[in-house]
């Protein structure tokens, strides 16, 4: 079960991406919990490091599928429709 952050999960805080080290202030957790937990909060790894966006945190908070996920399946299926591949 993830904690609640310390502000509202609709508030947006005043940065546009979150690292490690914002989330876990925000959620009044280790950076290390964060880092176990990246995946599942809709953090990208770049070059080594998480980073999250609020909007995406907020998403899978409220029940929604991790949105990077989401996307690339939006990808693949557009991918597979344009080489008319259907999946039944």
């Amino acid at each position: 079960m993830l904690p609640s952050p310390q502000h509202s999960a609709t508030s947006p805080p005043r940065e546009g991406v979150l690292n490690v080290k914002n989330m876990a202030g925000r959620f009044e957790v280790s950076p290390r919990w964060i880092r176990n937990h990246a995946r599942e909060l809709g953090g990208s790894k770049i070059g080594g490091l998480w980073f999250f966006t609020w909007e995406g945190v907020s998403h899978v908070l409220q029940g929604g599928p991790i949105l990077a996920v989401e996307r690339i399946n939006k990808n693949i299926a557009k991918r597979e429709k344009s080489n008319g591949i259907t999946r039944s």
